[in-house]
């Protein structure tokens, strides 16, 4: 027997306030014990807390901060990951670059949503490089990628000798 468990009082707080997060107003702001703020998954109930604020513009810089305070710990993932798309879909995109880090948000729709963002922004200096690199692979892309791909066309980037190259190569792979 090792004795008495020294994080169950922890613990009791810590699931009764993550069950309180769903049904708690987005805002509500509840007063933390010292006993649940030293409890080691406290991030994870910071985390659900600010993505039920997920799609307030007041929250984001509680959750920059949050992110920031988590840096590359998988606390932080799902949420930047639901922040970086509420951002993308509600086109705010000067908070979207501002949080994008291509060393942690690496995948296809996040990259895409990002040259999306600098094609609203005009900040398109080396940009038609990366997305014809995007674009040529010999597979779908998400839609996250239409902007920047439509882009690309209406400046006649796509040529068909490309489209052609690409066809080719997605036929080859199946």
């Amino acid at each position: 027997d090792g004795g008495p468990d020294p994080l169950a009082d922890g613990r009791q707080q810590f699931v009764a306030a993550y069950e309180d997060v769903k049904t708690a107003p987005p805002g509500a702001v509840p007063a933390d014990s010292d006993v649940l703020r030293a409890y080691p998954l406290y991030p994870y109930l910071l985390a659900a807390r600010l993505e039920r604020r997920i799609d307030d513009p007041a929250a984001a810089p509680s959750i920059r901060a949050f992110l920031d305070s988590q840096l590359d710990q998988p606390v932080a993932r799902s949420l930047r990951n639901r922040w970086l798309m509420a951002l993308a879909l509600g086109k705010r995109w000067e908070d979207y670059l501002s949080i994008y880090r291509p060393d942690i948000d690496d995948s296809v729709a996040a990259r895409c949503n990002a040259y999306a963002a600098r094609v609203a922004l005009d900040r398109t200096d080396g940009l038609a490089v990366a997305v014809l690199a995007e674009w040529n692979v010999p597979k779908s892309l998400p839609p996250a990628c239409d902007p920047a791909v439509e882009w690309l066309l209406a400046r006649g980037q796509i040529t068909p000798e490309l489209t052609e190259r690409r066809a080719r190569a997605a036929l080859a792979a199946g």
